[in-house]
């Protein structure tokens, strides 16, 4: 027989549909503000966009998450904990996301096309110290919360901020000096 739906099962689910549900949110309102010509050039701060500065991001770990926690309970019945090395999908998915193909491609000196003049460069850092990169933050608490806890808690690594000197030597073809 099969075993009856748990509650690690439920939440997994429920984990899942958000996952998916929030990617698509993300994923439509991005695609209605960059189709709107007014906005060329500008940072997408709408929707779940003024919450996380890449809530796609957000909606596909939060997916794998849901599904790791969804196996849990069979997992458990069968008795083969090995299996809960299926911990590595979500895992990787985040490392990917936050230090290889994610953020890390989209911020970072790659941030330049928002500093183009004085005005987009203040609207733009604005948004980046309001909103985290990941884990959706109202931007009044994440404005207010220290650098150590945006780290620890909400993924901020300093290698997504813009760093003006390191974008005047790649401008003029130099290498930066190597980060200590």
């Amino acid at each position: 027989a099969d075993p009856d739906i748990g509650a690690a099962d439920i939440v997994g689910f429920v984990m899942i549909g958000f996952g998916i549900l929030f990617q698509f949110v993300a994923d439509i309102q991005k695609f209605y503000f960059r189709k709107d010509p007014n906005n060329k050039g500008k940072v997408c701060d709408k929707g779940v966009w003024a919450v996380s500065r890449h809530p796609n991001y957000f909606g596909e770990v939060v997916i794998w998450w849901g599904a790791f926690v969804a196996t849990i309970r069979p997992i458990q019945d069968s008795g083969e904990y090995w299996a809960l090395w299926t911990v590595i999908s979500p895992l990787f998915t985040m490392f990917l996301l936050l230090f290889v193909s994610g953020i890390p491609l989209a911020e970072g000196q790659k941030l330049k096309r928002f500093m183009r003049t004085p005005e987009a460069r203040a609207a733009f850092m604005n948004y980046f110290d309001s909103v985290p990169p990941l884990v959706p933050c109202i931007p009044a608490l994440y404005k207010m919360t220290p650098n150590w806890a945006k780290c620890l808690f909400c993924c901020e690594f300093p290698m997504y901020a813009f760093v003006e000197d390191r974008q005047k030597l790649n401008d003029e073809g130099k290498q930066p000096p190597a980060e200590a």
